[in-house]
C-alpha cells in the first residue's frame, strides 16, 4: 500500500466508523510493513502502534511504537482499533490473529480487515492462473463466505463488508467497471469492518 493509498483507505475507514477523524484512539496496525498505514492514521489524530516482523528496524527507527508479534504487546494494552491491509493471507492460521484481535480491543473497538477477493470477477475467470493464487506467500485465500464465516467464530458481534468507490487509475471505463464490480461484490478486495459489540 503506497502512502496515497495509504490515506486514501483510512479516510474511508473514518467515514465508514462515521467519524472525522482517530483524535483519542489507540490504533493498531497489524502488518504495518513500511509504515504508510501508521502514517496516515497518525495524520489523521490517531495513537498508533504497528505489529510488524521484518521492517522492525526501519518503523522503530522512524519513531513508531511497534512490535514483532502479536505476543510481544505488552498484557492490559488494548487498543480502539485495529487495522489490517492485506496481511491476513500471509497468515499460516489468520482465524487465530483474527480471534486475538478481539482481546486486544477495547469494548467498543473496532477492526479493518482488507485482503483480496477470491470470489472476484479476476479470480473466476482466471482460476489458478489468478495473480493472487500465484504469490508464493498467498497461503490463504478468501471469499466473503469464508471470511465472515471466521469472524463470526471469532465472537464478534457486528460486521459490515464496505463497498468503497475508488478510482485507482484515470481511466473513466476502468473506473466505471471497478464501480459496478464493486456494487456487486465481485471486485478485487474484500474489506470489512468489524465491531467487538
Amino acid at each position: 500500500t503506497s502512502i496515497n493509498l495509504a490515506r486514501i483507505y483510512v479516510k474511508k475507514i473514518a467515514e465508514s466508523l462515521g467519524v472525522t477523524d482517530f483524535s483519542g484512539l489507540k490504533i493498531l496496525d497489524f502488518g504495518a510493513g513500511r509504515g504508510d498505514a501508521l502514517i496516515a492514521l497518525s495524520e489523521m489524530g490517531a495513537d498508533v502502534y504497528g505489529v510488524e516482523p521484518f521492517g522492525y528496524e526501519r518503523l522503530l527507527n522512524m519513531g513508531f511504537k511497534v512490535f514483532r508479534t502479536l505476543d510481544e504487546i505488552p498484557e492490559g494494552l488494548t487498543f480502539d482499533g485495529i487495522v489490517t491491509m492485506d496481511v491476513v493471507e500471509h497468515l499460516g492460521s489468520p482465524w487465530l490473529e483474527i480471534g486475538r484481535f478481539n482481546l486486544l480491543l477495547n469494548e467498543d473497538g473496532f477492526v479493518y480487515i482488507s485482503t483480496p477477493n477470491a470470489d472476484s470477477l479476476r479470480a473466476r475467470i482466471q482460476g489458478e492462473r489468478w495473480r493472487e493464487a500465484l504469490r508464493a506467500g498467498h497461503f490463504v485465500l478468501f471469499t466473503g463466505n469464508s471470511l465472515e464465516t471466521i469472524i463470526d467464530r471469532s465472537g464478534y458481534k457486528n460486521r459490515k463488508r464496505l463497498k468503497w468507490y475508488i478510482q485507482y487509475n484515470k481511466s473513466a471505463i476502468q473506473n466505471v467497471l471497478g464501480y459496478i464490480l464493486q456494487s456487486v461484490l465481485i471486485d478485487g478486495e474484500l474489506r470489512y469492518l468489524i465491531r467487538k459489540s
